[in-house]
């Protein structure tokens, strides 16, 4: 069984799935997990209002094998011997979780589309620092962060929910 994490279900993170060659085949059994959707959807159905026809045609229950689609909350996400936590990040247009994953002596922390200017400008007219963003990448080896922009073409009110490089 292969397990998947969304860490949002923006079309630029899902749009991919249906090319999945490990997971779209008869033998295949994959559980994918992404945020719970706030409208108390499930989360198959959140992921089908952009992979459906009109704009995909087949809808995420169509892709062949065994396919489980879990809401999941913020917390720690256990897939099998691994725990990752998974915590909110201000983003906008819809809830974003940023992972951080822990084994051994080295971490990896991936926080796409962070925007923290949802919470306000800032000290440097970038965005707030976030608790969360914070903690995930505290000490991390390894970094994914969504940087955009930078600093310099930086307009808060256009960022489209991602941050800028300092």
């Amino acid at each position: 069984m292969g397990a998947g994490l969304f860490a949002a279900l923006h079309r630029d993170h899902v749009q991919g799935l249906p090319f999945f060659r490990g997971g779209d085949r008869d033998d295949a059994t994959v559980r994918l997990l992404m945020p719970a959707p706030a409208d108390a959807a499930s989360a198959e159905a959140a992921l089908a209002r952009g992979l459906s026809p009109p704009h995909f045609p087949i809808t995420p229950r169509q892709l062949r094998g065994q396919w489980t689609f879990d809401g999941i909350e913020p917390g720690i996400v256990r897939l099998g011997a691994p725990t990752l936590p998974a915590r909110d990040i201000p983003h906008k247009g819809g809830r974003t979780f940023g992972y951080r994953i822990s084994g051994g002596t080295t971490s990896f922390a991936y926080l796409p589309d962070h925007s923290p200017t949802n919470l306000g400008l800032g000290p440097d007219g970038l965005g707030e620092y976030h608790d969360a963003a914070l903690e995930l990448a505290d000490g991390a080896d390894i970094l994914m962060h969504d940087l955009f922009w930078y600093a310099q073409d930086f307009e808060p009110a256009e960022t489209l929910g991602h941050a800028a490089a300092r």
